[in-house]
Order: structure tokens, then C-alpha cells, then sequence
């Protein structure tokens, strides 16, 4: 697992995920904690496909092989991402929020099933615990706009690039501790 102790949106995530899932009484293991942490410091620069997660897992079905996986995964994660943090979005539409859950449970099943490993185990889990987990997201969304999300990332990518004390303050400001760290020699 990478270390997301370096990596300020993530820690701004995993602070407000591990306050809601605890106010959820929502027990995760550290792995999909951790995936769900990644999945969300991501949001900011995610690219959602055109087309519609029922029929991505339907290709799924018949592809094989590392596309499959990847179609499944991407699936599970945009249909987790719409049911939890752009839940509000979907009152809107005439597609309902069962539609998201059971595509989203189905493509983090199969995957479960096809891995056998720790990411096997962190797929079952996120079946398992799929609506539980998106109202915890949920949770996080409710504090926080996409907006602000997009905000942070990209100040974070300029200081990164800068080292700017005016971006690492605005980043502080947004409840963001930056801390330079320099390259091992």
C-alpha cells in the first residue's frame, strides 16, 4: 500500500471517513478503508465513462482477463461513488438509487470471487458492506462540495509543484497540513 501519510488530500479524506464511519458504527478492515480513501482523494480528477454502468457490467460479463477486471472494478467504484457521494444528484434523475447498489454490489462480487488474495477479500468486503459504506460517503460528500474537493486538489498539485507558503497556508486554511519532504539523496 502506498503511504497516504504523504499525500494531504488523503489524509483530509481519511479524516473525515474514519468520523463517519464511526459515527455509523461501520466496522471496515484497514484495506478497504484504504481503497475507499484512494477512491475518494481521486474524485477531483476522476473521469466517469459515457456509458451506463448496467451495460459496462453486461461487457464485463463477456470480456476477459485484465479488461474485465478493470471494467468490474471501474463499475463497482462509479456506481459506490454515485449511491454515497452524489446520492443528493440522483433525486433529480429517474434512475433510482437501487439501480447503483445492486450494480455496484454485483461488480464487487464478481471481483471478490475471481481474486482470491487480500484484494479478493477487500472486493467481498465492499459487496458486503456497500450501502453502509456509501452512507458513510455519503457522510463526507455532506461536508464537503465537489468544488471544494477539485479546490484542494489543485491547490495541493500547485504547492507540490511550488512549495508556495501562500498555497501551504491557503491548504492549512482548508484543514490541510502540508509538510516538505525531500527527495532521499
Amino acid at each position: 500500500m502506498a503511504d497516504i501519510s504523504r499525500d494531504p488530500p488523503a489524509l483530509f479524506f481519511k479524516e473525515h471517513l474514519e468520523e463517519a464511519v464511526q459515527k455509523h458504527r461501520l466496522i471496515l478492515s484497514e484495506s478497504v478503508m484504504f481503497y475507499t480513501v484512494t477512491l475518494l482523494s481521486s474524485i477531483g480528477n476522476r473521469r466517469f465513462l459515457e456509458e451506463p454502468l448496467g451495460e459496462r457490467l453486461v461487457r464485463a460479463d463477456s470480456e476477459t482477463g485484465p479488461e474485465r477486471l478493470q471494467l468490474l472494478r471501474t463499475t463497482g467504484d462509479d456506481a459506490l461513488l454515485i449511491t454515497g457521494f452524489w446520492s443528493n444528484s440522483l433525486n433529480r434523475r429517474m434512475i433510482s438509487l437501487n439501480y447503483f447498489i445492486d450494480i455496484g454490489v454485483r461488480a464487487y462480487e464478481v471481483l471478490g470471487d475471481e481474486d482470491k488474495g487480500t484484494l479478493g477479500d477487500t472486493f467481498r468486503e465492499l459487496a458486503e458492506k456497500f450501502m453502509p459504506l456509501a452512507d458513510a460517503i455519503e457522510e463526507v460528500s455532506s461536508r464537503v462540495s465537489l468544488t471544494d474537493v477539485r479546490n484542494i486538489l489543485a491547490t495541493y498539485e500547485r504547492w507540490q509543484k511550488t512549495r508556495s507558503r501562500r498555497l501551504a497556508k491557503r491548504l492549512a486554511d482548508m484543514g490541510i497540513q502540508v509538510v516538505a519532504i525531500s527527495k532521499a539523496q
